[in-house]
């Protein structure tokens, strides 16, 4: 059977919940149906402030879909009232896969810099041949700036504000990530 990426239909199909609660007092409940999305899902940690669930989603893309050339992967946050607070965004590794995020124990590196910060896992190359290759362990400093002057993005950058009117937002925060939006005026 020849499966289509973009009509999820057969895998909503073969995902439906089938659960058997085998101890009384527990039940189940659906925070999100199978095959809309939330493809590969894997616990991070548990968020001591607020008992929110940290997840890593390795397969999913920014448009629905598979692309084997992009990257995929994003990382959520399920809060305790079912909200889902999204930390680093379907589309934003690049061609990258994140998964397997982890925090830094409190007094890691002698409680420097290093010391309860987020680390994502994850391969530097999509799909399979990703999955076989050189894979990495990421790490965005608190305050991070982008571009660094002197490298060859901030090159880049300057030159698409020149020459295409690009403006460049930048988020970063702890256990956040660094975010880096680049925007076009729409041609008159």
């Amino acid at each position: 059977m020849e499966r289509s990426y973009t009509d999820l239909g057969w895998l909503k199909d073969w995902t439906t919940i089938k659960v058997e609660i085998a101890e009384p007092g527990f039940q189940t409940k659906v925070i999100i149906p199978p095959a809309t999305t939330l493809y590969d899902c894997q616990l991070c940690w548990l968020d001591d402030d607020d008992g929110a669930m940290v997840v890593t989603d390795i397969g999913g893309q920014a448009e629905p879909g598979w692309d084997p050339i992009k990257g995929h992967g994003a990382v959520f946050k399920v809060h305790p009232d079912d909200r889902i607070e999204t930390i680093v965004p379907y589309g934003s590794t690049g061609r990258a896969m994140i998964m397997s995020s982890v925090v830094s124990p409190k007094d890691f590196g002698g409680g420097g810099e290093y010391a309860n910060r987020v680390f994502p896992l994850g391969q530097l190359r999509p799909g399979r041949n990703g999955a076989h290759n050189t894979h990495a362990m990421y790490w965005v400093p608190e305050g991070a700036k982008w571009p660094v002057p002197g490298k060859m993005t901030a090159l880049i950058v300057q030159s698409l504000k020149q020459n295409a009117g690009a403006t460049l937002s930048i988020k970063s925060g702890p256990g956040a990530g660094m975010q880096a939006t680049i925007s076009f005026d729409r041609a008159t």
